[in-house]
């Protein structure tokens, strides 16, 4: 309901959203949203799904407001990477990137990204695609009365959980995640 949801951010004076691609499409094309509804908004927030660059557009020329991009799993954490707002480092006037279009950010604080061969889960460079495994404390236990499942999604190594999400992607030398789209067989997979 993106005018129930701009109204909410006009009357509240919200400051932050965090919300799937949908939400943030309805409030570009629902010509009763108005830019003065989301004025409040300071941090805007896209995840659960890819965000296209066309919606995004769309979301940043209407409302003049960055969209940022998250990515995590429903086997993970409500968000387990981010794109933030840079920063003007004043002492030396350096910029400090936390934003990097195209990308779904860098993992929060507690977490751990890698990029592995499918395969032999050997852990493969930076810029080099590969599965993407999440770990940290959050990973689930695993997935209830199915120790086959869990057994086949789940690994311990280096003293973490790793979850094997089953997307594709790659981490740049600044750490940054970029997941890559599906292949028909993986999203077979995935749906299973």
């Amino acid at each position: 309901n993106a005018r129930g949801v701009a109204r909410t951010v006009a009357r509240y004076e919200v400051s932050i959203v965090f919300a799937m691609p949908d939400l943030f499409e309805r409030c570009a094309a629902d010509r009763k949203v108005d830019p003065l509804m989301l004025q409040t908004l300071r941090f805007a927030v896209s995840g659960a799904e890819k965000l296209e660059p066309d919606a995004k557009a769309a979301f940043q020329s209407k409302f003049r407001r960055e969209l940022y991009e998250a990515y995590s799993v429903t086997e993970s954490t409500a968000i387990a990477s981010l794109n933030i707002p840079d920063i003007l480092v004043t002492s030396d006037f350096t910029i400090q990137r936390g934003n990097k279009p195209g990308s779904v950010g860098m993992p929060l604080p507690g977490t751990a990204f890698r990029i592995v061969d499918p395969q032999r889960l050997e852990i493969l460079g930076h810029g080099e695609e590969g599965l993407v495994l999440i770990g940290g404390a959050q990973v689930m236990q695993g997935y209830l009365d199915d120790a086959e499942r869990t057994a086949s999604s789940i690994i311990e190594k280096d003293g973490l959980r790793w979850y094997r999400t089953g997307d594709r992607g790659y981490l740049d030398d600044d750490g940054f995640l970029t997941i890559l789209p599906r292949t028909p067989k993986e999203e077979s997979d995935a749906r299973r």
